[in-house]
């Protein structure tokens, strides 16, 4: 039950604390006996005899009623004592209990009091003292709460207090232990059952009595389907069965009426003396009981008034239900003619559509194969100049690209406007698409109004970014004119696009696509857009792999910073783990909450290796000539990475590892390939190091490898102080021949490019799990693992001070048994563990955060695949920025397409040492000015490098502004309208 309330509320009675509770703008504050003690500062032993009705219901008397009211008031409300005389003003004010009502009006003023305590806003408008005990007297007004000022007060951006709690001082108080004590024993009463009233016992007999006509169930036919209008007809004949019951039954009582006015003794019989009447009364009672008694004994033998009434009812439901059952079935027939006809209709339209669509198409192919052999197209191709054989010696192009006479100088230097043709300008000034084709494009690319503007830098965005159509005719332009002897090949940006679909378009390799096979040239030039961003040139260089991008952009970043890492400033972390085919990477909080973190790449294909410095770094492909590094910066989003080379595939090289590292001192990433052989008896360990500023691999000399024998974990490392540490151990003969593993720690100097064993000291040597995990707590290392007791486990960690290259201090972190087994993945912001708990039951592992100080396990919720989950500390970094994030473009699929196309066999190239490296153009223009040129001089590059010309130019701005002028005359020059 909720009754309304004046303070925009409403009362909860189901509640034990019976609370006001308010509706702010849908937030829901309660106000209860726990608020109104702080608030007041009152006691509750008068409240609990208030509340007893029993005690309460006593005090009929209105001045022992004035007594309590004035009792309330002095004692609990201001707070006097007992023995001090009442105010004068208030025994005359309590005689008219009316007057005395109205006078407290304020009776609210504690919940204005809290109102001002829960929304954190109050401060504008009142002042609060601090300490001051109870809580309604700490307040005063500081300026006018007017109506405007509700929303500021109120609104949802209003911050809400939502339970009161105590402050210290005020749990010292005797008024709040006495109150606390009071409301947590407080028990509250049931209500006393009253008596039913005599109306409502007829009510219920009534019902009791109606039920006795009703038929049972059993006796009526089961009719599967009914509808809502056979029931509501159902009802209405079960009621005209009842109104004629009524008529009968009022028919027969006026019968009784009027035999009973007729049969008035005392009238007609008066005249008999006393003795008489007696006797005739006797009779008519025995004849009366005698009619009763036959009622009786027919209703014995089955024929009682209640079994005639239950046939006739019975007999109307069966023939109502009938009659329903046999309206339905016209209904079900009209229903599925229904049905039928619709179908019909949509099968009609269907096919009449397809007919359409097939018309639209023919009458489509009709005119395409019309337009081809029309004059125009004819004329169009005529007008085209033929090729002149080319030379690969003097390297001169096609008369038919433009003349000799063409320079990079323009007569207007302005740098904000293109100019354009008379008729280019009266070209865009006419109404419609502006569609056209080109002469020499086979499939053919079709462009619009947005080419032609685009083109001269009249796109709304008045930067005159080149499209994939402007690029495409240029590729098809090149390949149209280009000379048969010619040792390059070029593709559209289509094929870097189907690259990153995981896509193997061979048809671009062998032939199939532009009649050039890269068998037979040496060179592909691959034009690559960052879709709304950035154009830029790959060249392709088939025999050795190499990739090298020109990019008109990349001097842009010259400018910063090439190094700096700062930490972040919460203890955010870097999430990845895989959950069946799915990769996931996010951004652990400190609340441990996730956000998704946007990449360009998918985590379901990569292994971690290691982090430093903010730059994480994960493995590739199969351990094979595929094999890649790959390192991603979270803070700045770049990702980079370079192809692992082997020269090494025998038997005798059998066990391989990649770290990662930054130096410390310049900031650069590097990544180690680790091979060490079987049998360590016959051959060296081979390391190779690659570094992201050189973006060369080179072998390390032996005198900076460690002994041959030994072995490292590559299961995990860690990055400590310029280091990378892993597990070592080392296989030796014990006296009897048996053989035994030596355990150890190895680092790798990334200033001195030098390994190092690190003794372990015998009494940490006996306490550790062996083998160990290796990671660290920000500039300590931290060795990890389980030991395996007989019914269980014992998670222990030890974190570890290295100085000069040996363990210079130890100590137990963490030791802990635990019924399956643990891994340590990383620590949160208080240095808890965040672990990865082996589920029994399958791969399927959970992971949550070991609380040291409560000896509790806190899980995450968050469910992997066993050994997927990879944390690192987030920082914000610039490490990678002057690097190009060239893997975001699907180039670590060439070698597989080479392989489909079997250029490797034409070529005669060795597929198992071949690989796939990455370089930047040196000393090659810079795009500038006011315009999007980047296109621009990707057709500059496509034309220079495939002729054998230099790419440098006086003034790159000017060249570029040239070179968009005459692109622009010269496709206006060689257009074909088009439908």
């Amino acid at each position: 039950m909720k009754r309304k309330s004046s303070l925009r509320g409403y009362v909860d009675d189901a509640h034990f604390d019976m609370p006001l509770i308010y509706d702010v703008d849908g937030r829901s504050l309660h106000f209860g006996r726990p608020e109104f003690n702080l608030i007041t500062g009152f006691r509750f032993d008068l409240v609990g005899v208030l509340e007893d009705e029993e005690l309460f219901g006593k005090l009929s008397d209105e001045d022992a009623v004035r007594v309590c009211l004035l009792l309330v008031l002095e004692v609990i409300f201001i707070g006097r004592l007992l023995v001090e005389p009442v105010d004068d003003k208030l025994l005359r004010l309590v005689e008219d209990l009316e007057t005395w009502i109205v006078s407290m009006g304020g009776a609210h003023l504690e919940a204005i009091i809290w109102i001002l305590e829960s929304f954190e806003r109050s401060d504008r408008w009142w002042n609060k003292l601090p300490d001051v005990i109870p809580r309604g007297l700490a307040w005063s007004k500081k300026q006018v709460f007017t109506k405007s000022d509700y929303v500021s007060l109120f609104g949802k951006e209003s911050k809400v207090n939502f339970d009161l709690k105590a402050t210290l001082v005020e749990r010292q108080t005797e008024w709040y232990t006495e109150s606390r004590e009071y409301l947590m024993g407080y028990i509250p009463r049931t209500l006393k059952r009253k008596a039913p009233h005599d109306y409502d016992v007829y009510l219920q007999k009534l019902d009791a009595l109606r039920k006795r006509g009703k038929t049972e169930k059993k006796y009526l036919p089961l009719i599967h389907r009914i509808d809502a209008s056979s029931l509501i007809t159902e009802i209405g004949v079960k009621d005209s069965v009842i109104q004629k019951l009524n008529n009968r039954v009022f028919k027969l009582e006026s019968i009784i009426q009027v035999i009973s006015d007729k049969l008035d003794f005392s009238g007609s019989f008066s005249h008999l003396n006393s003795q008489f009447q007696e006797q005739l009364n006797r009779e008519f009672g025995n004849l009366v009981d005698t009619l009763i008694s036959t009622r009786h004994s027919s209703q014995k033998n089955g024929e009682s008034d209640d079994d005639i009434l239950q046939e006739y009812v019975l007999e109307e439901e069966l023939m109502l239900r009938k009659q329903e059952e046999e309206k339905w079935m016209v209904e079900e027939q009209k229903l599925k003619e229904k049905v039928f006809l619709n179908a019909l209709l949509e099968e009609t339209n269907r096919r009449m559509e397809k007919e359409k669509v097939l018309k639209e198409a023919k009458e489509r192919k009709k005119a395409f194969l019309g337009f081809y052999q029309s004059d125009h197209w004819k004329r169009a191709q005529l007008d085209m100049a033929k090729p002149e054989k080319r030379s690969q010696k003097d390297g001169s192009e096609s008369a038919y690209y433009w003349s000799s006479k063409f320079n990079l100088s323009r007569v207007n230097k302005a740098i904000d406007q293109v100019h354009v043709t008379n008729e280019y300008d009266e070209f865009l000034g006419k109404p419609g698409p502006l569609r056209c084709i080109f002469p020499w494009s086979k499939e053919p690319v079709r462009v619009d109004r947005r080419f032609w503007e685009s083109l001269v830098c009249l796109d709304p965005p008045k930067k005159g970014w080149l499209m994939d159509e402007h690029i495409d005719l240029w590729v098809e332009y090149m390949l149209h004119f280009r000379p048969v002897a010619a040792n390059w090949a070029m593709v559209t940006a289509y094929f870097v696009q189907l690259l990153l679909q995981d896509s193997i378009p061979i048809w671009y390799a062998n032939g199939e696509k532009y009649n050039i096979s890269w068998a037979d040239v040496e060179h592909v030039f691959m034009p690559i857009n960052e879709k709304e961003k950035h154009w830029f040139l790959a060249r392709f260089e088939i025999r050795t792999g190499i990739v090298t991008f020109y990019d008109s952009g990349s001097h842009e970043q010259d400018e910063k910073p090439r190094c700096g890492v700062s930490p972040a400033n919460t203890s955010t972390l870097v999430l990845c783990y895989r959950q069946g085919f799915r990769g996931y990477i996010s951004f652990l909080h400190d609340d441990l909450s996730r956000t998704e973190l946007p990449t360009n790449f998918s985590y379901s294909d990569l292994k971690p290796i290691g982090y430093s410095h903010g730059v994480l770094c994960f493995s590739y492909g199969p351990i094979v000539s595929d094999y890649m590094g790959f390192v991603w910066n979270p803070s700045i989003r770049r990702s980079c990475g370079t192809f692992v080379p082997y020269f090494t595939q025998s038997e005798e090289y059998e066990k391989r590892l990649l770290a990662f590292g930054v130096r410390p001192h310049n900031h650069d990433p590097i990544i180690l390939k680790i091979s060490y052989p079987f049998n360590p008896q016959q051959h060296q360990w081979s390391v190779l190091l690659f570094t992201f500023s050189s973006r060369e691999w080179n072998r390390l000399q032996t005198e900076f490898l460690p002994r041959q024998s030994i072995r490292l974990k590559k299961a995990s490392q860690c990055v400590v102080g310029g280091h990378i540490f892993w597990c070592g151990y080392e296989r030796l003969y014990d006296n009897d021949g048996s053989t035994f593993k030596s355990y150890m720690m190895v680092s790798f100097s990334l200033v001195t490019y030098r390994f190092q064993e690190l003794e372990i000291p015998a009494e940490l040597l006996v306490n550790l799990p062996l083998p160990f995990q290796v990671s660290n707590l920000r500039d300590n290392i931290v060795v990890s693992g389980n030991i395996n007791r007989e019914d269980h486990f014992v998670f222990c960690m030890w974190v570890l001070t290295v100085v000069g290259g040996t363990i210079a201090s130890f100590q137990c972190m963490l030791n802990i048994p635990t019924p399956c087994q643990l891994k340590l993945i990383g620590f949160d912001g208080n240095n808890d563990p965040i672990l990865e708990v082996q589920n029994p039951e399958g791969w399927v592992t959970t992971l949550g955060v070991y609380k040291i100080a409560f000896g509790t396990f806190h899980n995450l919720g968050i469910e992997g695949d066993a050994g997927s989950f990879f944390i690192s500390p987030y920082c914000e970094s610039i490490i990678l920025q002057t690097h190009v994030d060239r893997m975001a473009y699907g180039l670590a699929g060439l070698p597989i397409v080479l392989e489909q196309a079997k250029v490797f066999e034409k070529k005669c190239i060795d597929r198992a040492k071949y690989g796939i490296t990455f370089k930047d153009a040196r000393n090659i223009p810079a795009q500038g000015g006011l315009f999007g040129d980047c296109g621009i001089w990707v057709c500059i590059f496509l034309y220079r490098l495939s002729h054998g010309k230099r790419l440098a130019v006086e003034n790159p701005v000017q060249a570029a502004l040239a070179y968009r002028e005459h692109m622009a005359n010269f496709f206006f020059k060689h257009r074909v309208s088009s439908w």
